[in-house]
Formats: structure tokens, sequence, C-alpha cells
């Protein structure tokens, strides 16, 4: 018997680590795709005009009652079925973007959540802070050129020029 308990035990310890490394590996790849998500974001934030619309999650979920804050209204008939809720969407100068999960939404909704430290969009568990919220106007806004625009000739110009600097 003494060999069965202590089996047992063995068993017990193994999988208590299996669960430690799993657990370690769910928050890397949480914090890794959070970063993605956060690149991602700004990425996209600095491709958009100064007036275009950026769609805000948060804002949803007050809406349709999904989010952090919302309680988790049920929505749709049926079984398993959802309604559609269109996404609503504010300028870019009112929007911003979370550094520690990246989603993107309207200011007022971001800082609202930051006080109650939560990312406001259903499934985000991140904790937000007022600290990071960042606008996203301050991004910038990326100048995109055509495959003959102006951008795209200087960048096959400045070669030529160099190469000729260097032959004369």
């Amino acid at each position: 018997k003494k060999e069965k308990a202590s089996s047992v035990k063995d068993k017990m310890w193994e999988l208590r680590e299996h669960t430690h490394d799993l657990r370690k590996l769910v928050k890397e790849l949480t914090g890794r795709t959070r970063s993605l998500r956060f690149f991602q974001s700004v990425r996209d934030l600095q491709q958009l005009d100064a007036g275009a619309d950026v769609p805000c999650l948060a804002c949803q979920a007050k809406e349709d009652g999904s989010g952090a804050a919302g309680g988790g209204k049920e929505m749709g008939k049926g079984k398993g079925k959802r309604a559609l809720v269109l996404t609503p969407a504010h300028p870019k100068r009112e929007s911003g973007l979370l550094s520690t999960c990246g989603h993107v939404g309207c200011s007022r909704c971001l800082k609202q959540n930051a006080d109650l430290q939560e990312c406001g969009v259903f499934g985000c568990d991140c904790p937000a802070r007022h600290s990071s919220v960042v606008d996203a106007v301050s991004l910038g806004t990326e100048r995109v050129a055509g495959p003959g625009g102006p951008q795209a000739k200087a960048k096959v110009q400045a070669p030529a020029k160099v190469a000729r600097r260097g032959k004369g």
C-alpha cells in the first residue's frame, strides 16, 4: 500500500508541474498575442487619414451588454444565435489605442474603462491604466504612395544618384 500511495502522490506532483508549465505557456502566448495586436493596430491607425472613422469595440460592448462593464446580456433569438450589431465608429481624432492589449476605441470609452482598470472589449481580461491609453492622432499618418507615386520614384532615383557620384 505504501508503494501505491507514493506513486499516487508522485503522479499528483507531476500533474501539478505540468499545470504550472501550461500556465506559463498560456501567459507567454497571451502576451505575444497582445503585442502583435498592438503593433498591427498602430500600423492600421497610421494608415488612416485624420478624418477616417475608427471602430470602437468598447462602445459596442456597452450597447449590447457583452463587455466587461456590460454584464453579459444575451442577444438574438434562438439557440446560439446573436443579432448583428454594427460597431460604433468615431473619428480618428477622438480615438485611441491601449498599449497593454492593442485594442482600439474611442478615447472616452478607453479612459472610462481605464478608471475601472479594464480594457472594456468583450473577452479581454487585460488591466488598463490611464497611462496605457495612446491617442490615435499622436501616432501620425503615413503617406501611402501608389506604385508610380513621387515616393516610389525618389526611392528608385536615390541609389542612382549615389552610383553616379561614385563614378565621377
